[in-house]
């Protein structure tokens, strides 16, 4: 990009004339913080605010995007979480802690792998005067402020549970600041060991890519078991609390060490040297041969180049133009686009339906982008899963006319729930193009086709999972064969059609110059991302306990009609408005 390079250039000025490893921090800072919000920062060089004033760029990347969304994000987590006595509940605020944490090393690990191992920029800093120190630090700053919009919420938890504690709010704060701080400083330490193991094995070097793909999947995997775990044994807990004579108060062990003065500062005292053991032991260490780690990375991971160019997936486009415009590969004489018969024709339509569909499958196989979908695929899980737990009896006592209501009401929450997550597969689907998208536009087919296609395809990979979950619960709850398929049906228009808009969204804010898949996914603050999943969860849950019982005591066949044409009229509302940019923007 133009700032960037213009960015650069100053750096090599400002390193020839003054070596102040201040003012280098700044500018490294500053290039790295661009690469971490590359939508972002394409949309504002085309304003004539950043062009008369390029620093005013940074000042707001740092003031609008982060400071004020970690402040928003921490006042409604605060409301969230005041309206919970932690003091009855202590196992709760251990509880919620794990899942945090676990979520964010989730999320980050990929991040923080990209922008220090995979990024294409380090070349460009290597023959700079400029010491790598500066450039860890500065990478590793700008991965902190992703990392602390996936914290924050702890901030307010640790407050709040020390004030329901009877501690004075002043001491509150300030402990809870501190214990923030710790946790944080924790989830940078797992991220950056993982990335020291990940880079210093010449096996995982060689095979990083799937070595990262099976850790998301196996994480995956891990948090929908740990959570659905906790959330059985919160409720139990909570049962045998409430039913008891005496509500027996358990602890956990960080609310155990909390609930004393004199624990709680020591237990900051040890930490605070366990982190400075673990800085000094791995960071440091790859603070000062980052370079040298970098290098023996990137030669080793050269290893297979050569093989993965030939496959349709790589950045090379010659093989996908091939595929396309080869007769050969259908068995005639003449160019296919040429050919008149019907029977050709329709061939070549299936031949590159299924070129693209291997070539949209092997765009997947990205650890960031699989990350992100298995976030999306078990998010529905923990969010339904409790919820049948204290539904199950009253499911049970249904009549077969209420049972098919609260079936398709079911079937209408997961198709929502997995469409309207902004980082699901649709949204980005065209960005995953990168570099090889204006050249497939090149290619004898038109562009209302090929997003036609992508729509169709992350269609096909959403709408499968969706359909998995939703028969098995159909199946569990006993309902009829004919409403199963008419459940399924609505999954499958609804995902297309908000799915259309999703791609809408991802043409508007088309990102292809990036250097890796986590840029794609910066376009939405992840801090935002996670406020909406819990949004979800609350409203989600509401929605299925409260039509769990209208189910009961409404008119069944109203209520049927009434969820079935709603789910009919947002499917073509959506539609509507995606064929309408699609006139607007003129594109056939």
């Amino acid at each position: 990009m133009k700032m960037i390079s213009i960015v650069i250039l100053k750096v090599g000025r400002n390193m020839t004339k003054n070596n102040e490893n201040v003012s280098m921090f700044k500018e490294v800072f500053k290039i790295n913080l661009l690469y971490s919000n590359p939508a972002y920062t394409e949309k504002s060089m085309k304003s004539e605010k950043y062009k008369v004033n390029p620093e005013q760029l940074y000042k707001d990347l740092g003031v609008k995007k982060h400071i004020f969304l970690g402040i928003f994000l921490m006042l409604v987590y605060t409301l969230f979480f005041a309206v919970i006595d932690y003091s009855k509940f202590p196992y709760m605020i251990d509880l919620s802690l794990g899942i945090f944490m676990l979520m964010n090393i989730f999320q980050t690990f990929t991040y923080f792998y990209n922008v220090f191992y995979e990024s294409r920029d380090i070349d460009g800093y290597m023959v700079l005067p400029i010491e790598q120190s500066i450039v860890f630090k500065a990478k590793m700053a700008v991965v902190s402020i992703s990392t602390l919009e996936l914290a924050i919420p702890m901030l307010p938890l640790f407050i709040i549970y020390m004030i329901r504690l009877k501690m004075g709010i002043l001491q509150a704060l300030i402990l809870g600041f501190i214990d923030f701080l710790i946790v944080f400083a924790l989830i940078i330490i797992a991220n950056s060991i993982a990335m020291d193991i990940m880079s210093r094995s010449a096996i995982l070097s060689k095979f990083k890519s799937k070595i990262i793909t099976s850790i998301t999947i196996i994480t995956s995997l891990i948090n929908v078991v740990f959570i659905l775990g906790i959330q059985q044994i919160s409720k139990d807990m909570s049962n045998k609390a409430i039913n008891g004579r005496n509500i027996k108060v358990v602890y956990g062990p960080i609310s155990f060490v909390m609930k004393k003065y004199s624990s709680h500062l020591i237990a900051i005292a040890l930490l605070i040297l366990l982190i400075y053991v673990f800085y000094k032991k791995y960071i440091l260490k790859v603070e000062n041969n980052f370079y040298a780690i970098n290098r023996s990375l990137n030669t080793s991971s050269n290893y297979n180049v050569s093989k993965k160019d030939d496959k349709i997936g790589s950045r090379s486009a010659l093989k996908i133009n091939k595929d396309i415009n080869s007769s050969e590969n259908l068995g005639y004489k003449e160019n296919m686009f040429e050919s008149k018969d019907r029977g050709q024709l329709k061939s070549e339509k299936a031949f590159k339906r299924k070129t693209l569909f291997k070539y949209n499958l092997s765009l997947i196989s990205d650890s960031t982008v699989i990350s992100q979908t298995m976030m999306v695929i078990i998010f529905p899980i923990i969010v339904l899963y409790p919820q049948f737990e204290s539904l199950k009896n009253l499911i049970g006592d249904m009549n077969p006319s209420s049972l098919k209501v609260f079936a398709l009401e079911l079937c209408i929450i997961i198709a929502l729930m997995y469409n309207v997550y902004p980082n699901g597969l649709h949204s980005v689907i065209l960005s995953l193009d990168g570099e090889n998208y204006n050249y497939i536009k090149s290619l004898p087919i038109s562009e209302k086709e090929y997003m036609k296609n992508k729509l169709i395809f992350s269609t096909v990979i959403t709408a499968t999972f969706s359909t998995i979950i939703a028969v098995a619960i159909c199946i569990y709850m006993k309902v009829t064969v004919a409403y199963i398929i008419l459940g399924v049906a609505l999954i499958w228009i609804m995902s297309y059609s908000i799915g259309s808009q999703w791609i809408v969204y991802d043409h508007k804010h088309l990102l292809t110059s990036w250097q890796n898949t986590s840029e794609i996914y910066s376009r939405s603050s992840k801090g935002v991302n996670l406020l909406i999943m819990f949004v979800i969860v609350i409203v989600g849950s509401m929605v299925i306990a409260g039509i769990a019982v209208a189910g009961i005591n409404m008119a069944s066949n109203y209520l049927f009609v009434i969820l079935l044409l709603a789910a009919i009229i947002v499917s073509a509302i959506a539609l509507f408005k995606s064929n309408l940019y699609l006139k607007k923007n003129n594109i056939k």
